[in-house]
């Protein structure tokens, strides 16, 4: 069965499942704060790994790094019912052959397959690849937000050292400017 998300189209208390044949409409709640709901995960996952106080800031943000300098932020922006996953993966290159660069990103992004369904995109303001992932917040709870986490990592990881591998030279990991958290 396919799933399609609506969420910015109507307003109720909790999602709405609607059957037409085969296909699956599923309404959320754009005007829920989460905010509540996403810190309750994060302390548990924080007691898991034993960081006292990983929650939310007053951005939605919260902000991880497992070697200083890699930074995995969790977003959930106000009203959201969605949950995002993001870091640098690389800077995008000024020189050299740009097309064959892009390509091969695009070419990772079909389908979710080479990305684990996370996806690729590029930020402009700082002119770098991103990796991101969304979720419904309603279909996590801590450890689901855990295993989603760690998996992400992973992936990043992964495709960091498989790009690096097969056709960049070496290059300094891009870090975003100062964030104060």
């Amino acid at each position: 069965m396919r799933c399609f998300s609506c969420w910015g189209l109507y307003s109720f208390d909790a999602p709405i499942d609607i059957r037409l044949d085969s296909i699956q409409i599923l309404f959320y709640n754009t005007s829920m704060d989460n905010t509540g709901r996403v810190n309750d995960f994060l302390t548990e996952m924080g007691v898991f790994i034993g960081e006292k106080h990983l929650q939310l800031d007053s951005n939605g943000l919260c902000i991880l790094s497992e070697t200083g300098k890699d930074l995995i932020v969790i977003e959930l922006p106000k009203g959201s019912p969605l949950i995002y996953l993001y870091t640098t993966l690389f800077p995008v290159p000024s020189t050299g052959d740009r097309a064959a660069f892009f390509e091969k990103l695009l070419i990772m992004n079909l389908y979710g397959l080479q990305t684990d369904e996370a996806n690729i995109a590029i930020d402009p303001q700082y002119n770098v690849v991103v990796l991101y992932h969304s979720a419904y917040v309603d279909s996590l709870d801590a450890i689901r937000l855990r295993n989603c986490l760690a998996h992400f990592i992973e992936t990043a990881k992964r495709i960091r050292n498989d790009w690096e591998q097969d056709t960049q030279p070496a290059h300094d990991v891009f870090r975003y400017p100062q964030i104060e958290v």
